[in-house]
Formats: structure tokens, sequence, C-alpha cells
């Protein structure tokens, strides 16, 4: 269960009331409420936190999938086409639904 500190205290080091010097049961019905609620966005902002994690995984996963492509592409490309590929900068553009290796 989170619990969370006060807007102007350092967070606490126990959960237990009898370790403060002064303490006080909440059972004031809307401050209750409120606290489930802030319970309930935590717990979805955890799932949304490693939902995030996975998807930032994903996303490394396929980037690096991405890059072995190009490699794999540039390499078969310059095979085919040393002419293009000699001595200059190279790259593959679309243009009117046809792809080109160009060399600049």
């Amino acid at each position: 269960m989170y619990f969370g500190p006060s807007l102007y205290s350092h967070p606490p080091t126990s959960d237990d009331p009898r370790a403060y010097p002064r303490s006080v049961k909440i059972v004031d019905g809307d401050a209750l409420m409120l606290i489930s609620e802030i319970e309930r966005v935590h717990e979805r902002r955890m799932l949304v936190r490693r939902q995030l994690l996975d998807l930032t995984e994903q996303d490394s996963v396929l980037s690096a999938e991405i890059n072995l492509a190009h490699a794999r592409l540039f390499q078969r490309l310059r095979a085919l086409h040393a002419d293009v590929a000699a001595d200059s900068e190279h790259g593959w553009r679309k243009f009117e639904d046809d792809f080109w290796f160009v060399g600049w």
C-alpha cells in the first residue's frame, strides 16, 4: 500500500504511528476517499511505468533490427552498385513509388 508524505515533511521512515511524536488516526470520510484516490492513481501510474519500460525495451529491439537491416541493405547495394557508392556518401530514397540508391 502506498503511503505518501505530507507536502511539508520528509518521507516517513516508519509506518507505525507510535514511532512519531504526534499522530492521529484518519477517520474523516472525505480524507479517506482522497487517500483511496491517491492509492488508485498510484497503482495506475505504476502500471503505466511498467508498460513504458516494456515499450522502451521493445523500441530498443526494433531499433537494433532496423540498424541491422540498414547495414545489410547498404552492404548489398554497395556490392551491386559500386559505381554509385564509389568515393561518395550514399543513401536510398523513395521517389514516385520506386526506390533509388543515390550517391552524392
